[in-house]
């Protein structure tokens, strides 16, 4: 096959090398397909170059340079203004660049049924994540529920699989984790069915991240193990790192502190062989957790703030973490400035809000300075979470809300509180795995509950 390839001259190289670049962005292949795309770009062939131009700005928008993505997807529609599948990837550009209004028109400029399946399914596509970065819920649904249709249509199992990830997405942003998680697992099923690999991976790692968050931390485990398979040799460094991590922030809440720290650094190893901040950050992250559990109070400052100043210096987004984590461990060794300590961050979204509260709750009792009003917050909190079946936070939620209810001395409340804390402690206790039951059980805040459980009891033998 190489061989009869390298005997190819003219429109012929031209052609093997578009197909050979489409196919190897299939499969995840993102430096087989540049090198091909190139070898397409240059041919005297307007529609094979407009082929290789197209694949070229995949693997920019893979590698992370969304303005050169953007820039290649421009030329090709200043080229041909009709061609839909131009235009449809040029807004889903402008899409991941946060250009949200202008991807939108772009999305549903010249779509109508004579469009081809797939460029509509796309149109589609970007119009819904648009729309639902843009806060309109009802025409969200409207795209994304067609995607389904249209993939049937095509019979193609690789756009059903996209179909159904991005209900899932949505799924989970409304805080429906068990729809998610059976919609991202179809996803990541019917992508590997038709060669998407690469795909399936991140279908997988979504699915792990709902699967953790209603506490289902064996489904979790298996879908990081497949995410991590299926990512190979195809994927960037930045993925797998994320994946590294990502497990290694599941098999810390687990307690397997020596497993979490191994991942940690196969992340942090990852992150600087691509000289990528982000995941240096999360690593950072990870690392100053997990000195936490060991109660290593000056280590888990030092990777808090290493953390911070590379938030800081690269300007990234997800600096709240860092800063979070860092109040709570000044606050526990009493080294921090008070007032920069009650200092609340609510954050950008409801996942951000709810650990916030958790975090600044946290901060408050080690001050001796809880509220009734945050005390409050929190038990509404702990309802939201039972609704949306999010035990993983949900049970750390019930436990803080039960203490801050004893720290202003509330009994009555206090009682109610445990008994929720305990049941739904329970509910995550049967779905671990026994080989991880021990684990679970020395978090801090499952220490504390059976502390405050053990308390009750005694105070209710007491008094009887």
């Amino acid at each position: 096959c190489q061989a009869s390839a390298k005997q190819m001259t003219g429109k012929l190289a031209s052609e093997h090398a578009a197909l050979t670049a489409e196919i190897a962005l299939t499969t995840g292949d993102y430096a087989l397909a540049r090198e091909h795309a190139e070898k397409a770009r240059r041919s005297r062939d307007d529609a094979l170059k407009r082929r290789g131009i197209q694949a070229l700005a995949r693997c920019a928008q893979h590698r992370g340079d969304l303005a050169q993505a953007t820039e290649l997807l421009a030329s090709l529609v200043e080229r041909d203004p009709k061609d839909a599948a131009a235009r449809a990837n040029y807004a889903k550009a402008l899409c991941a660049q946060g250009e949200f209004s202008e991807a939108l028109t772009e999305a549903i400029k010249g779509t109508d049924e004579s469009t081809p399946i797939e460029e509509r399914f796309l149109s589609h596509e970007v119009a819904g994540l648009a729309n639902l970065y843009l806060g309109h819920a009802e025409e969200v649904a409207k795209h994304f529920e067609s995607l389904p249709r249209l993939a049937k249509e095509a019979e193609s199992l690789r756009l059903l699989g996209r179909a159904q990830g991005l209900r899932g997405m949505l799924a989970q942003r409304q805080g429906e984790l068990v729809a998610a998680a059976e919609l991202y697992a179809e996803a990541a099923k019917n992508s590997l069915a038709s060669g998407a690999s690469h795909a399936a991976a991140v279908f997988n790692l979504n699915s792990a991240t709902v699967q953790q968050r209603s506490a289902r931390y064996a489904d979790a485990l298996d879908s990081l193990q497949s995410a991590l398979r299926q990512l190979g040799r195809s994927s960037t460094p930045f993925q797998m790192a994320a994946a590294h991590c990502n497990r290694g922030n599941l098999l810390l809440s687990l307690g397997e502190l020596a497993a979490a720290e191994e991942e940690a650094r196969r992340a942090l190893a990852l992150a600087e062989t691509a000289s990528e901040p982000r995941m240096h950050y999360y690593a950072y992250i990870l690392l100053g957790d997990i000195a936490m559990r060991r109660h290593s109070l000056s280590d888990a400052a030092k990777r808090y703030r290493d953390a911070l100043e590379l938030a800081e210096d690269n300007q990234l987004s997800d600096g709240l973490w860092a800063r979070l984590a860092l109040q709570e461990v000044q606050a526990q060794s009493g080294s921090g400035n008070a007032k920069e300590l009650r200092e609340r961050h609510p954050g950008d979204s409801a996942e951000q809000s709810a650990k916030s509260l958790a975090s600044h709750a946290r901060v408050l009792l080690l001050l001796g300075e809880m509220s009734e009003g945050v005390a409050e917050e929190l038990q509404a909190l702990c309802t939201q979470l039972q609704e949306e079946h999010d035990l993983d936070l949900g049970w750390q939620v019930a436990v803080l809300a039960a203490r801050a209810l004893q720290a202003l001395g509330d009994e009555t409340g206090l009682r109610a509180a445990l008994a929720r804390a305990a049941e739904i402690f329970q509910l995550v206790v049967q779905q671990t795995p026994e080989a991880y039951l021990a684990g679970l059980r020395t978090h801090p805040e499952a220490q504390i509950l059976e502390s405050l459980l053990l308390e009750e009891r005694s105070e209710r033998t007491i008094s009887s």
